[in-house]
Formats: structure tokens, sequence, C-alpha cells
């Protein structure tokens, strides 16, 4: 029987031919592979052991899929068949020719405009899974694929590569509702549910970046009033008692030096 992570390859599993190994965690396997009956590339994930897998470990291999399975956007893998092959659980997706933000990231520092626009997609690919109920909960580098556009070459910015969101090994489902989201903040802080209660605690934790993000804009203003403002002489105003008074003292003085 075939054993992930053990047998040779390339092996049968299915409809699939496993051509090797592209990616390995603690719990998952994934391979390149064939889909025979449609004569296409994809990628196989599946559980390493599933003799030793728990109830709770099926539960989040299939939540896994099944989140990733209800987005459709060019910024998140394609989820193409979720299924239990001689009872190994598995799904296959669209395989991304490329490499990891992560691995990008190893060659040094990106500029800020290639940085930016990356992640002005990544956070639109956030935001349709979000409108999808979909919490993703780990984006970090290295699950985020980046797959070379057709234009792209060998040396190119990363204006030529899609960012994908990978791995929803710990995604959420809990509905593209507003009141459910805040609700699932108040859940995951508190251990309770209460829209109310959540929505407040939502706010509490947006309180910081709100407070930051007001002083910034005062120190902005204030910059620009520096940079913007012209030089102006300085022309005191007169106050005639002090003026005659400075006067008389004046001609006292040059009284006296005339009589010396």
């Amino acid at each position: 029987a075939f054993m992930p992570g053990v047998m040779p390859l390339p092996a049968t599993f299915g409809d699939y031919d496993l051509l090797e190994e592209i990616g390995r965690g603690g719990m998952g396997v994934v391979y390149r592979a064939t889909q025979r009956s449609l004569g296409r590339s994809v990628a196989i994930k599946m559980l390493l052991r599933r003799d030793l897998a728990t109830p709770a470990d099926l539960a989040r291999f299939r939540s896994e899929a099944e989140a990733a399975a209800q987005l459709d956007h060019p910024g998140i893998v394609s989820i193409f068949e979720v299924g239990e092959c001689d009872g190994h659980p598995f799904y296959s997706m669209q395989l991304v020719e490329g490499t990891t933000l992560a691995k990008r990231l190893l060659r040094g520092p990106i500029p800020a405009r290639e940085a930016a626009m990356l992640l002005a997609k990544v956070a639109d690919a956030v935001h349709a899974a979000h409108v999808r109920g979909v919490l993703h909960r780990d984006i970090k580098p290295g699950n985020i694929l980046l797959a070379p556009l057709p234009t792209a070459e060998p040396d190119s910015d990363l204006a030529e590569f899609q960012p994908k969101l990978a791995d929803f090994g710990v995604a959420k489902v809990i509905g593209g509702n507003f009141n459910v989201l805040a609700t699932d903040v108040y859940k995951q802080v508190i251990g309770q549910q209460n829209f109310s209660m959540g929505a407040v605690v939502g706010m509490v934790l947006l309180l910081p970046a709100a407070l930051a993000f007001a002083v910034d804009r005062i120190v902005q203003r204030k910059q620009v009033a520096l940079l913007t403002a012209r030089a102006v002489p300085l022309v005191p105003k007169r106050k005639w008692g002090r003026d005659a008074l400075f006067t008389l003292y004046c001609l006292v003085i040059e009284i006296g030096r005339a009589h010396v």
C-alpha cells in the first residue's frame, strides 16, 4: 500500500501519478503530480502518517481543504479535488511554478515600491477570503507563493509575479457576515459569544493603531507647516511712553556731554 513520505517515486495514487516531493511540514506532504484523466499538472497534499492521525488532525486537514475550496481568486491557490484514496485523505490543487516570499527575502530586502505592490495584491486576496467568511490565521512569507507571469524573466522584479496565498491549515470558516466576524474576534479573546462585547473588544484592539495614525497626521501637518512657512522680518511695535522716555534719556546724555 502507498505510504506518504516513504514510498519511492514516481508512484501511482488513484487518478494521479506522483512525480516528486515538493514540500513537507509537521503533518503533511506535498507532491508534484499529473492527473491522468485530464492530463494536467497539479500539486497533491496528504497527511504524512494517516495511521497516527487523530480525529482532530483529520478534521483540521479536511477543514483546510474545504476552506480553500470556497475561494476563487487569482491571489489564492485553487483547489481542484478533495477526496480519499486507499484510506489516505488528500486534495489536489493548482501547481504554482515559482518560489515563496520567504525564499525571496533570503536574497535581500525588497525595494519599497515592489513590496507595496506585492502586499497590495496579497491584501486583495485576504479581503476576498474575508468576504467569504474565511480567516486564514497563518499569513507569513512562507505561505505566500510567487507565481511568475508569462512575461517574467529570472531576474524580473516582483511586479512580474502573482502572489498566491496558500496553506489554509489553521483557517477558520465563520461565514461572510460582519456580525459573525466581530463575534469571532471576541470569542478568540474572551471565549464567549456576544456580538456587542465582540464589537467593543474589536474597537479596543484598534485604538492603539488609531492613536498612532492620529499622531502621525499631526506630526505630518507640523512638518508641512515648517517647510512651507515664509521668513518674515520682525517689526517691533511702537510704545509711545517707552520711546519718549528713551528719547529724553538720550537728550540728557547729549546735554551732559556738551557741558563737560
